[in-house]
Order: structure tokens, then C-alpha cells, then sequence
């Protein structure tokens, strides 16, 4: 099975050159002994250091060690020296790894429903929402963990973790509606073995692979469609389902999802605003609608926030909607019939 680049970690980090070989070995002899895959000795006076270790060393080195001394290169400019006061603003106050293998990756449940008539709505699935806890519990918002990811080249990392981290939630609070779970498909080399975690996440704890509904979303913008297609046509061979998400702008025009054929469309928040007030967002929802009835896409609407967006967007055929107006994200699950927000 063939394997790929983004789904192993990978070491950034500094050269140090030290001194002299005393200097060296009094450093190496403070090194945490459970940082073994994070540091190497490379020559007498020289050591690589991971970019975590050393910023977590950083304050005791500065005190200890006389960093000042030392001539410090990163990886991703080895023939650049660096003056220890520049390492130090180049300290990020959050790591993505740490996040993921303290297991400090938290998912939120927002409800979606199905709307038969006006006043009645049950909830029959969830988009699974990734939260990052800080260490004083505090909320991390997605945007900030996803931002720091793509910056610390550990993207493919964070995206395997919140497909696992999804599924581990929905089978802990043993949820048996629809599971909709987000995911990058820039972060998927080869579907066989970039998602085989995840098939064993499902299998472990007792998830039904037709309760999951995977979710294409616009954030890395997809350029390879045959890729693309390769990743939903593995997801729909394995029994899963598959939904696009923002349709309306963006990559997943009008015009894509004939040739993508999804399980379920998603439409774009921007033209549900208001949507009970613009004769243009109608338009184009109207003709989103009836492309997604005639390749037999489930219509659902997203962002819904008022009773007169959710009331328009019905007759117009979206009959799944979520929002606000029925449930803001929450840790814990709200099955049933959903509560309009007044």
C-alpha cells in the first residue's frame, strides 16, 4: 500500500553550534530523557534540536546555558544565523502536535434537522464542530488551530485527528443520527492509506458507516478534481456518504456538482442571509435547488438564523436546514425535536 508524506510527522527545527564540546555535552545533559525523537547529536559541538523541544528548553537555556553564545540556524534557512533574541520571537504560543497528542482536541455538535411543515423540526444529524482546549480551559477557535497547523506544516496531522476525534464523540455519546465530518482533501494523498485510521476509529466504536457523512470543505481550495473525485469515490466504495459544502461560490460552483454527484449539498451561508429579502440570493437558491433534485442531492441549507429565512428556504426545497434559529453548537448532543430559537 502505497504511502504519503503529509501522514507522518515531520521535524522542524535548529542546528545549534555550540562553543565548545564542554558547552555541548553540559546542554545535552539537561534534555529531557522522554525527548529522544526531538533532538540528535550531530558533530562534538553541534546538536538539532525540534522546534518544540527547544522552545520549551528556551527559558532554562537562557538562564543555564549561556544561549547568547550559541550560532542557531533553522531548518527551513540552514545557511542563516540567527541571534538567540530572534529564536525567542519566533516562539509560537501554540503547538498543533502538543494539542493533539495531549488529546486536548474537543468536538461540538451542532443540530441539523429536517423540516417537514413550518412549525415542526426534528433533529436528524450533527456537523461535528473541532474546538482546541488550552491548558487553563480556555476555547481554541478552528480558525486559530487551523491557521498555526498550516504555519507549522502539520495540517495533514490536524485533519486526521479532528476525522478521528469525530467519530471517537459521536461513538461516546452513542449517537445514532447522521455524523457530518469535515475534512481537507489537500490533506488526503492516498485515500487507502491516508484513511485507514479513520476506518478503524469507525470499526472500534461501532459507528455505522452510513451515519457519516463526510464533508468537502472550501477551506484549501481543491485544484485536482480527478483527486478529488478519487478521495468521494473511496469514501462512497466503503459505504460512507459525502456532502459539499459552500456550494453556490467558490470551487463547488453550479457547474460541479453534476460531474461530483454528492450525497448532499450544502447551501453557502451567504446567499441564506436575509435570503427572505433578496430576490437574487432566491434566484440563485432556486437554481441550486432544482440542479440538486435532478442528480438526487439532499438540499440542505446552512446558517439559517431567522423563522423567515427558514420559511422561504422550505419552499424553495430545503427541506435539512441548520443554524442558529435551531441549535448553536454545544459539547453535548440535543436529539429530538429541535427548539426554534425565538
Amino acid at each position: 500500500m502505497a504511502n504519503c508524506p503529509g501522514c507522518e510527522p515531520s521535524e522542524r527545527g535548529f542546528m545549534i553550534d555550540f562553543v565548545d564540546e564542554i558547552q555541548c555535552q553540559d546542554f545535552v545533559a539537561t534534555i529531557p530523557t522522554h525527548s529522544q525523537m526531538q533532538w540528535s547529536h550531530i558533530k562534538p559541538n553541534q546538536v538539532f534540536l525540534g522546534e518544540r523541544l527547544l522552545y520549551q528548553m528556551a527559558d532554562y537555556a537562557e538562564m543555564e546555558h549561556r544561549a547568547d553564545t550559541w550560532r542557531v540556524a533553522h531548518t527551513d534557512a540552514p545557511l542563516e544565523t540567527l541571534a538567540w533574541h530572534d529564536v525567542l520571537k519566533m516562539r509560537p504560543g501554540l503547538f498543533v502536535d502538543d494539542l493533539i497528542e495531549q488529546k486536548r482536541l474537543k468536538m461540538m455538535m451542532q443540530p441539523i434537522v429536517s423540516v417537514v411543515k413550518e412549525e415542526q423540526a426534528s433533529v436528524i444529524g450533527y456537523e461535528m464542530l473541532i474546538r482546541g482546549m488550552g491548558e487553563g480551559s480556555e476555547i481554541i477557535t478552528p480558525d486559530r488551530i487551523f491557521s498555526v497547523a498550516r504555519d507549522q506544516e502539520a495540517l495533514f496531522r490536524l485533519d486526521r485527528a479532528c476525522r478521528i476525534e469525530a467519530i471517537t464523540t459521536a461513538g461516546l455519546n452513542n449517537l445514532s443520527e447522521l455524523i457530518f465530518v469535515n475534512f481537507l482533501p489537500t490533506s488526503i494523498y492516498v485515500p487507502e492509506h491516508c484513511l485507514q485510521t479513520m476506518l478503524e476509529a469507525v470499526q472500534n466504536f461501532g459507528v455505522r458507516k452510513r451515519q457519516i457523512v463526510f464533508e468537502v470543505v472550501e477551506t484549501e481550495r481543491v485544484d485536482d478534481l480527478a483527486h478529488l473525485k478519487r478521495i468521494l469515490d473511496f469514501y462512497r466504495s466503503q459505504g460512507f456518504r459525502y456532502a459539499l459544502d459552500d456550494v453556490g461560490q467558490g470551487f463547488n460552483d453550479v457547474s460541479m456538482l453534476s460531474q461530483l454527484e454528492p450525497d448532499i449539498i450544502k447551501l453557502d451561508r451567504a446567499f441564506v442571509r436575509e435570503i427572505d429579502k433578496d430576490a437574487d440570493k432566491r434566484r440563485v437558491a432556486k437554481t441550486i435547488s432544482r440542479l440538486a433534485q435532478s442528480i438526487g442531492s439532499v438540499r440542505l441549507a446552512e446558517g439559517v438564523e431567522t423563522k423567515a429565512e427558514a420559511d422561504v428556504l422550505l419552499e424553495l426545497g430545503f427541506g435539512w436546514q441548520q443554524g442558529f434559529y435551531y441549535g448553536r453548537p454545544s459539547f453535548q448532543p440535543v436529539p429530538g425535536e429541535a427548539k426554534r430559537a425565538e
